[in-house]
């Protein structure tokens, strides 16, 4: 029986699901959601997004996780319905398969001979001077009848498509347990600082952060980072060289690179950022002062300032104009915010400032 009557005889559905072309639809969807998983920074706190995205495109990260893309419902679906395809994809043709590779006396007609990209016909030799010629190349021949020899080299070839599918399927099933059952941390360290666990941020901070032991202890000795002479801002390799120490207190010293991480207990420690994190804000002085301008809500960048406030932390000033019934106070003053954006080495100052109408915070 053909393959297409194979086919025929399917429910609409399983065709469907084990159809070449829905499996060709999975795999380019698959293609494009890991290309917003590329394009999209993974792992980063809900602000984040909001800051650097628009609230349609926010609202698609929160809804398909985007932010999580490779352990998000719509990822492991798609390739759970790939795999589900791959899988009645070789189930249906898997007896075919296995009855033209071991079981090959389905000798061809004469039609399908001919219809060959290669066919001879002999007839000035014997049956006799055929079976011995190919014999004698290699290529064993078996008699059938009295008029008919028959032999056929790479049988087991058949079986290729389904061990291909079978391959996938396995890559798919490791992938996915590995997606499931793993964990992704963060291990946030300073030159001379150590750990032996990585914390982990549950998504859109639902729920507390908790910490992974990792079975083995690790001190940063030194960062660091060579930019490229033409973009000084752009770093062109960074190195964190770690001392590594095992629970029976024997130690390494390794260098962790970009795709040259640290693999050890089925944990893989890799570079994913470097800077100032956010416990490493650079408070102000107790005499610092903010010079901040005060503008008219839509006056054009021209025109000068109604006045330029000196603040110092805790004092409440009073906008002109408006006497005792706006004022602001300076809540936080930093002279680095977050790091600095700017991987060159600036400084990121930012204020907080509180705006009090009659007394009320706004």
């Amino acid at each position: 029986m053909s393959s297409s009557e194979n086919n025929t005889s399917d429910p609409g559905l399983i065709k469907t699901l084990s159809s070449i072309q829905f499996g060709l639809v999975l795999l380019i969807s698959i293609a494009c959601v890991a290309v917003v998983g590329t394009v999209i920074p993974q792992g980063r706190p809900p602000f984040f997004y909001r800051e650097h995205y628009s609230a349609f495109v926010n609202l698609l990260i929160n809804v398909f996780r985007f932010d999580n893309t490779y352990r998000s419902p719509l990822f492991l679906g798609l390739l759970a319905l790939f795999g589900l395809n791959l899988s009645l994809c070789s189930i249906l043709r898997l007896p075919g398969f296995l009855k033209r590779t071991f079981k090959p006396n389905l000798f061809p007609d004469s039609g399908s001979i001919s219809r060959m990209p290669v066919s001879i016909a002999v007839s000035e030799n014997s049956l006799e001077d055929v079976l011995k010629s190919f014999n004698e190349a290699g290529f064993p021949l078996r008699r059938v009848d009295k008029k008919r020899l028959f032999g056929e080299k790479g049988r087991y070839g058949y079986l290729g498509a389904f061990t291909v599918h079978l391959s996938l399927l396995v890559l798919l099933i490791g992938g996915m347990i590995s997606l499931i059952t793993g964990f992704r941390g963060v291990i946030t360290l300073y030159e001379g600082e150590s750990t032996d666990a990585a914390v982990v941020i549950p998504r859109l901070n639902r729920g507390n952060e908790y910490s992974i032991p990792l079975g083995f202890e690790i001190v940063l000795d030194s960062f660091d980072v060579v930019f490229y002479e033409d973009f000084p801002g752009r770093p062109k390799s960074y190195t964190s060289s770690v001392t590594v120490t095992l629970p029976d207190g024997e130690s390494f010293k390794k260098d962790i690179r970009v795709n040259t991480p640290l693999m050890l207990n089925n944990i893989t420690v890799f570079q994913s950022s470097y800077g100032l994190s956010e416990g490493s804000f650079t408070s102000s002085a107790v005499n610092d002062t903010a010079a901040v301008a005060v503008r008219l809500k839509g006056a054009p960048e021209t025109m000068p300032p109604v006045t330029t406030l000196d603040m110092v932390i805790g004092e409440r000033y009073s906008v002109p104009g408006f006497g005792d019934s706006i004022t602001v106070s300076l809540a936080e003053l930093h002279r680095n915010f977050k790091g600095a954006a700017d991987i060159s080495g600036e400084l990121n100052p930012a204020i907080k400032i509180v705006v009090l109408v009659d007394n009320d915070p706004q």
